[in-house]
């Protein structure tokens, strides 16, 4: 089973505990790019998303990715994405 890693910004990793402990599971975004295209579509689901943040890494199950229009990004992480389409990344507590 492959692995999906990325690196992502404190701040960012705070709002996506939060989300979690309201909704349960949290969207990670990633723009619609070669580089993310070819990681995201090797993948088989469910599988594990390791989120690094300096030397703290967290470790969630990534259920599904969808390709999405990045209007229906939420306002709050809409500055991270910069494509028309971006693929939006479910992710639960492992």
């Amino acid at each position: 089973m492959k692995k999906f890693s990325t690196t992502i910004k404190r701040k960012w990793l705070k709002e996506k505990i939060s989300d979690i402990m309201i909704d349960g599971y949290f969207i990670e975004y990633k723009d619609e790019k070669p580089f993310w295209d070819n990681r995201i579509c090797d993948l088989e689901f469910p599988t594990k998303a390791v989120f690094l943040c300096g030397r703290e890494s967290r470790t969630f199950n990534l259920l599904e990715a969808k390709l999405i229009n990045s209007n229906d990004v939420p306002n709050k992480y809409k500055e991270a994405i910069t494509t028309k389409y971006c693929w939006a990344l479910k992710c639960v507590r492992e």
